[in-house]
């Protein structure tokens, strides 16, 4: 029995060192996983703030093009501006019957003076829209004078009892900047 007694205590301590093994293995793979998620934690948020920084980039680029798009977008509302400007005198002062401005304003004899017959003169026969005039800005406008809005028809001799609509677009760079007048 002493012998049983000993093969007993034999298994039980080498049971024991077995489960002493297990958990010692059991102890080591939870250790690697440790390693490995703490790993795999660090790369997840590496890609989050690559991300974040790529967007932010993005951003910023996008704001630093509309920055210097503002330059041009007021150099287009201007051109823009010049184009009314220009169509309004053509339709009210050199096509219209008598001047608007009143009686000892020095610009009264333009008509008479032959301006307007220059101006005129620059719109071709064809009713294509008048001549650009050079800006020191690089900026430049198209102009149309329609008798019919919605026409596209470019009609230089259209004075205020005619005209239905000024259409004026100006531009600089990538920028583009419309007005209308109707009436």
């Amino acid at each position: 029995m002493a012998a049983a007694q000993i093969s007993k205590q034999r298994s039980a301590r080498e049971e024991t060192k077995h489960m002493a093994l297990i958990t010692n293995y059991q102890l080591l793979i939870t250790k690697n996983r440790n390693g490995q998620i703490m790993l795999f934690t660090v790369l997840v948020i590496s890609a989050l703030f690559l991300s974040v920084t790529a967007i932010a980039g993005l951003l910023m680029n996008y704001q630093l093009r509309q920055v210097t798009n503002i330059a041009d977008a007021a150099k287009a509302v201007f051109a823009a501006d010049a184009a009314t400007e220009r169509a309004l005198f053509v339709v009210f002062r050199c096509n219209g019957g008598s001047p608007v401005v009143p009686g000892g304003y020095p610009g009264n004899d333009l008509k008479d003076s032959g301006f307007c017959d220059a101006l005129a003169k620059q719109f071709a026969d064809d009713q294509t829209p008048p001549v650009l005039p050079e800006f020191f800005n690089n900026a430049t406008y198209k102009l149309i004078i329609e008798t019919d809005c919605g026409s596209g028809t470019h009609v230089p001799t259209a004075d205020i009892s005619t005209a239905d609509c000024i259409k004026a677009a100006g531009q600089a760079g990538k920028s583009t900047r419309a007005f209308g007048i109707f009436f």
